[in-house]
């Protein structure tokens, strides 16, 4: 006995037409590390759908909000990177990330 289809699954592709690709909307921003008191952060790009401590694409820096002067490292290189494909930084990320570029001028 034959199944019912539907036909919308049979229905091909245009001629070169090109395959729906499915779009990550990346964000930059910061991953909680550390114990109760301590905490110190990891700025990663990760997929904005993910919790804040989830699995992340890559890291980018660090932050650690204990120490005095300059508490972050940033790779402004990995940074432009995912700014250029399209990845949206938080606020303080944002900040970080502009601290650097004028600390690299100087």
């Amino acid at each position: 006995m034959s199944c019912p289809t539907n036909s919308t699954n049979l229905r091909a592709r245009p001629k070169g037409a090109t395959p729906k690709r499915h779009t990550m909307s990346v964000s930059l921003r910061l991953n909680r590390k550390g114990t109760k008191d301590r905490p110190y952060y990891k700025i990663v790009a990760v997929d904005s759908r993910k919790r804040r401590d989830g699995r992340y694409i890559e890291q980018i820096g660090t932050y650690n909000p204990l120490v005095e002067g300059t508490n972050y490292e940033i790779d402004l290189a990995k940074a432009d990177k995912w700014l250029a494909v399209g990845a949206k930084p938080s606020e303080t990320v944002n900040s970080f990330i502009r601290k650097a570029r004028t600390a690299a001028t100087k």
